[in-house]
């Protein structure tokens, strides 16, 4: 372990933040920095061996953090006494230096509280692309969730093609049966032209970091960059090893990651219906790792079938879009993070 050279990674609940700070870590690694994931003690029975036989990286697990509620001292949770603790301890030891910065997903944002009371500076880390980022923090500033039928409002700074309409901002009411609508901090994504829950969770932040490249996601990093007046990098795709190992070979979702609920259908049964239709016709949406599929046995509360074909008929019989799909294909096959990681080295040993 050298001196200087150590960076805290902490990451969020699941799987889907899990693996990215992991492959984090291996990049850091890789430049020479030593690392230690930082993550709650429900998610070690996921860590592979090779990561855990690591010499560059540690392993501190913190108890389980209760999801934030208005009002509520999540200082005052074991998960923050554990956080504290380990870093108390690496102030005793004198070869064991403090972290030079620590990279805290946003979702535990709550724990820059804990290592900038350690002097330890802080980056967030969004384990998501720029763009989603840009558009909700967007929103926002444009106070969106005033936005009339016809209307189209535009965001500074944004491309005009993500002008913001009132059919966008219509969504189900989400919350517990019974119509009692949203439960105050109980999660889920914020209202349309709500302030996005990460605001809060970044500031005091020194930098930002986006699960995304530039070659994807360049011009919506800079948005961020000069909107919360932060260095930003994309420095994905932060993806598993055997991604980029697999020569463009399928890869069967159990060989990356341990299984878990929320699904009634099989990963072999959606490839067997995704063979059955034309190359190019498929257009994917990612919920997230929380969030799994289901075939609803009652219809009636879904959009209308034919309503979602015309429109992806609309979408993918354009050939700009076709041959922009393409060509981020092949920008993300090739995607790599040098540039930005270079940037971050050189932000971390003239700043911090």
């Amino acid at each position: 372990m050298g001196m200087g050279r150590d960076i805290d990674v902490v990451t969020g609940p699941g799987q889907g933040h899990l693996r990215p700070c992991m492959h984090l870590c291996n990049l850091l690694n890789k430049r020479n920095y030593h690392t230690t994931l930082v993550l709650s003690s429900t998610l070690s029975s996921v860590i592979p061996p090779f990561f855990a036989q690591n010499p560059l990286t540690t392993i501190t697990q913190i108890a389980p953090s209760s999801r934030p509620l208005p009002g509520s001292d999540l200082l005052s949770q074991q998960a923050a006494e554990d956080l504290r603790a380990h870093l108390s301890n690496r102030c005793g030891v004198p070869d064991l230096p403090l972290p030079i910065c620590a990279i805290i997903d946003f979702q535990l944002g709550w724990t820059g509280q804990v290592f900038r009371k350690f002097s330890v500076p802080v980056v967030g880390l969004f384990t998501f692309g720029a763009s989603a980022a840009a558009m909700e923090w967007g929103a926002w500033k444009v106070q969106a969730n005033d936005v009339k039928p016809g209307e189209t409002r535009l965001v500074p700074g944004l491309p005009e093609e993500m002008a913001i309409t009132y059919w966008d901002l219509k969504r189900k009411e989400l919350g517990p049966p019974g119509g009692l609508g949203r439960i105050p901090g109980g999660g889920g994504p914020p209202g349309p032209g709500d302030k996005p829950p990460w605001v809060s969770e970044i500031e005091g932040s020194v930098g930002l970091m986006f699960n995304t490249c530039d070659d994807l996601d360049g011009p919506f990093t800079k948005y961020m960059e000069g909107q919360t007046g932060m260095p930003t990098w994309g420095v994905g795709p932060l993806l598993p090893e055997k991604y980029w190992q697999s020569s463009y070979s399928l890869i069967s979702d159990p060989v990356i990651r341990e299984q878990e609920g929320g699904s009634n259908l099989s990963e072999q049964e959606v490839i067997q219906w995704l063979d059955t239709k034309p190359r190019g016709s498929v257009l994917y949406v990612a919920f997230g790792s929380e969030v799994g599929y289901r075939v609803a046995d009652d219809l009636s509360e879904m959009v209308k079938r034919g309503d979602i074909v015309k429109g992806l008929e609309r979408l993918m019989g354009n050939e700009e879009m076709r041959d922009r799909m393409v060509g981020m294909k092949s920008i993300f096959d090739d995607a790599t993070p040098d540039a930005a990681f270079d940037s971050f080295g050189d932000f971390v040993n003239q700043k911090l």
